[in-house]
């Protein structure tokens, strides 16, 4: 069986194959940027707030499976939050 390559790109999902940093193997990221061998995620809570961004190397970078993906419902944002109340982020006060 020949090994298939995973291209990655920013804003893809990935799961910690194993641990990274403080992170355990199955925590969910999203890609920030991507380098020849590694990538800038980002860890967030169920809110999107960020955790912490993380450099994973791209062997310790996988597909999401099984509970995590379960939980994911792709197409559709982490959270619900609106920008549209924050001062500064594309809208003027009053």
């Amino acid at each position: 069986m020949t090994p298939y390559v995973v291209v990655l790109k920013p804003l893809d999902v990935i799961e910690l194959r194993v641990a990274v940093d403080s992170w355990e193997a199955g925590t969910v990221a999203t890609v920030l940027e991507v380098a020849p061998d590694s990538v800038l995620a980002e860890v967030a809570d169920s809110e999107g707030r960020t955790l912490e961004v993380v450099t994973v190397p791209l062997e310790a970078a996988g597909p999401v499976e099984g509970a995590a993906r379960r939980r994911l419902r792709i197409g559709q944002p982490l959270a619900s939050r609106s920008f549209g109340d924050t001062p500064g982020y594309g809208v003027s006060s009053p």
